[in-house]
């Protein structure tokens, strides 16, 4: 069941993103999408799509008590960033920040 849940992500994902953007699987249940040339109330914009999407979509996935959600981290390229690892840093920990915050949210750093 795991992997068909990962795959409504990607799904929604591919219809959520537009034709510039790139969605990809970094592993496990952990995506990263990039949109470029986006500001960061856009990217927020986004998120809270893929968020309502994705809630939708993982719902045929809960059972009983146990629901499945989405936790989505944001952020943006800073001046201060030295590579893309340090803008992905930044959204892996705002990520995890929404996990231990009760999970299903999305947190932007």
């Amino acid at each position: 069941m795991g992997d068909e849940a990962i795959q409504a992500v990607a799904d929604v994902l591919r219809l959520t993103i537009r034709k510039t953007d790139c969605a990809c699987r970094l592993g496990g249940d952990e995506f990263v999408v990039i949109l470029p040339n986006t500001g960061y109330e856009q990217a927020i914009q986004l998120a809270k799509r893929i968020h309502d999407r994705t809630r939708k979509e993982l719902s045929q996935f809960s059972v009983d008590d146990e629901l499945v959600t989405a936790s989505i981290g944001v952020t943006t390229i800073l001046p201060e960033d030295r590579s893309y690892k340090d803008t992905l840093k930044r959204a892996d920990i705002a990520l995890y920040e929404a996990k231990n915050k009760g999970k299903d949210r999305i947190v932007a750093a």
